[in-house]
């Protein structure tokens, strides 16, 4: 009876079950000095990128130390609350949050408006060279994913390759 209760309570979610749009994040090596965190939301096999963002720095800057960690914390698009992702490569920490509704990366205690931009090139994230750089946001037709390797597909952009190498 009471799997049967299940069932039946299970049937009747399914049609909200099946609108919702959950988010998930991403993340991985582009290049010997580019690293990618994405945003996204959507399912899986059919998500759509949402935020990407492109960390850039000195070749090699990732295999410094011995660590590689990471965490991310996201809420179901439209709840107002923002997602958030850390990650720790080598002897680089980096953390993010994106208000998707708003339109806002915030990065450390700063706050950057993208206006309808969806990709953010972080340079000099290993501060060789100087402190890290924002550079302005832009927006690229960023593709939905598949069963293709995400990093495959970002760094076959053409409008990416000049942050990747």
């Amino acid at each position: 009876m009471r799997l049967r209760r299940f069932l039946f309570s299970f049937y009747l979610a399914l049609p909200a079950l099946m609108h919702a749009q959950p988010a998930g994040s991403g993340s991985g090596m582009l290049s010997d000095r580019a690293y990618y965190m994405v945003f996204y939301s959507g399912y899986s096999e059919n998500a759509t990128p949402e935020l990407l963002i492109v960390l850039r720095g000195a070749p090699g800057w990732m295999q410094m130390g011995n660590r590689a960690t990471g965490r991310s914390s996201l809420a179901a698009p439209g709840s107002g609350r923002p997602w958030s992702s850390s990650i720790t490569i080598g002897n680089v920490h980096f953390e993010c949050s994106f208000r998707p509704n708003e339109q806002i990366l915030r990065i450390g205690a700063t706050d950057y408006p993208l206006g309808g931009a969806n990709v953010v090139v972080v340079d000099r994230v290993d501060a060789v060279g100087g402190q890290p750089k924002i550079l302005p946001p832009f927006k690229v037709p960023l593709p939905r994913t598949s069963r293709e390797s995400l990093a495959a597909v970002i760094a076959r952009l053409p409008e990416l390759q000049q942050y990747i190498h």
